[in-house]
């Protein structure tokens, strides 16, 4: 089972996921680990990309690797990527269908609370976070409607919150396998 955890930088994503496998049957990575994996290449701290095409192409060949181990994950990542121009990149449908996803959770938060994590890690923000979280909030709910992927939107979640909506999910997962 493939959650995806998605949300803006600086949401809480990985903390959240790192709280939750430490009593669930989970594992957790993040997308851009899985591309450096697979690339063999480092992220800088200001999250952005030039060859996000690549990427996905190298992303989901790992995802492919994780799935004949036939484990639990809870993969955080985007539906909206930041460029080396702090552009925009919405993310395709056909990326997430290459994934498998078993559904997926949206993590927002307040803006400004992004922008102080931000200032913690020591990184710039070139662009406005309202303007990404709308956008990955309407991509995610485009794509996951596309291809009947179940999708949680939660707002600066509790531990507890966030649990009960990966149980809810893989649940239904449990009583709906993919042919």
């Amino acid at each position: 089972m493939i959650i995806f955890i998605a949300g803006a930088h600086g949401v809480g994503k990985s903390t959240l996921c790192s709280n939750f496998i430490l009593t669930n049957d989970f594992i957790h990575t993040s997308a851009s680990q899985l591309i450096s994996q697979g690339k063999i290449q480092d992220w800088d701290n200001q999250k952005k990309t030039d060859t996000a095409d690549d990427n996905q192409v190298i992303l989901i060949r790992e995802l492919n690797k994780i799935k004949k181990d036939n484990v639990n994950l809870l993969l955080d990542g985007h539906f909206v990527l930041i460029d080396s121009k702090s552009q925009f990149i919405e993310l395709k449908k056909d990326v997430f269908k290459g994934m498998g996803l078993d559904g997926v959770i949206l993590i927002e938060c307040d803006d400004e609370l992004i922008e102080e994590r931000f200032a913690m890690r020591e990184a710039k923000l070139h662009y406005e976070p309202e303007n990404l979280r709308i956008l990955e909030r309407k991509n995610a709910e485009e794509i996951c409607e596309q291809l009947s992927i179940p999708l949680k939107i939660l707002f600066q979640p509790s531990i507890e919150a966030f649990e009960s909506a990966v149980n809810e999910i893989a649940n239904a997962g449990d009583k709906h396998p993919q042919a």
